[in-house]
């Protein structure tokens, strides 16, 4: 029986005291998993039904912590379990806290079905939408747009989405009037309808009051490819040069079906100034 060198047996030791020093898979399981539950929550609240693009959010941190491992244990030496978790971790954190961010910093915020909120904003805004969502829609996070925030709640039958709807609040120009405001936006929202491949024909300006303020409405349809939408797009002259939308989108087929529910939220909808609301909170 063959006698290990010297040299043999120190390489075997140090390849031994390196593979003690990684962490056990049971380690990365416990504290990757909480993590993952929390990715797979979000990706179901921001994508809603679809089963391709929910395992795609949830298992992207899981497959490039394991090619980030990988690589970096073939040429750095790195070792593969710890390198993995640190980079998984990373990638689920992330969202997660821009997730958090958006909910805490947001205008309008996701209102019970019974009642309507906003907090204040990061970005000082000038005046505060009430608005109740309708009950058995979706909402997702809040979002930074132009200088003001938007939220959109999307309506699902059969995990597939028939019906969405959106509200925003920003600033107008102060030179511009409501009409001109509602150019402004047709005309941003018709480049990024054709930039996504799609074409839109909007009707006449229509005159309204909502919430006892000024608005306009435009109804568009918009055809990309074989799908064929209308879009209800309502912009409100809110108070202190303040600018409010609302929007509501569906197929042709489920339009008509569906926008009782966001006339009745228009209805209570209001928008007061940021004065207004400091004098009603105390």
């Amino acid at each position: 029986m063959a006698t290990p060198s010297p040299s043999n047996t120190a390489a075997s030791a140090v390849v031994s005291t390196k593979a003690r020093r990684d962490i056990s898979w049971v380690t990365v399981t416990l504290v990757c998993l909480p993590f993952l539950v929390l990715g797979c929550l979000i990706a179901y609240r921001k994508i809603g039904g679809d089963p391709a693009k929910m395992f795609g959010y949830t298992m992207g941190p899981v497959i490039w912590g394991a090619v980030v491992a990988g690589l970096l244990g073939r040429f750095a030496k790195a070792r593969f379990r710890l390198t993995f978790m640190v980079t998984f971790l990373v990638m689920e954190i992330l969202p997660l806290l821009n997730a958090v961010s958006s909910i805490n910093n947001g205008n309008v915020t996701a209102a019970s079905p019974s009642s309507s909120a906003t907090e204040e904003s990061a970005v000082p805004l000038p005046a505060r939408i009430d608005f109740e969502w309708p009950e058995g829609w979706r909402l997702e996070p809040v979002e930074r747009v132009d200088g003001g925030v938007a939220q959109r709640s999307v309506l699902f039958q059969n995990k597939r989405p028939v019906a969405a709807m959106l509200v925003s609040l920003g600033r107008d120009g102060p030179t511009r009037t409501l009409s001109e405001e509602a150019n402004v936006a047709m005309e941003s929202a018709t480049e990024t309808i054709e930039k996504a491949g799609g074409t839109v024909a909007w009707s006449p300006s229509r005159e309204d009051n909502v919430g006892n303020l000024p608005a306009i409405e435009r109804e568009g349809t918009i055809v990309k490819g074989h799908e064929k939408a209308r879009e209800l797009v309502i912009l409100v002259d809110g108070p202190d040069h303040a600018m409010c939308g609302l929007v509501y989108t569906a197929n042709v087929e489920n339009f008509d079906g569906y926008k009782p529910q966001f006339d009745d939220a228009v209805k209570r909808f209001t928008c007061r100034n940021t004065s207004a609301v400091a004098s009603a909170d105390h």
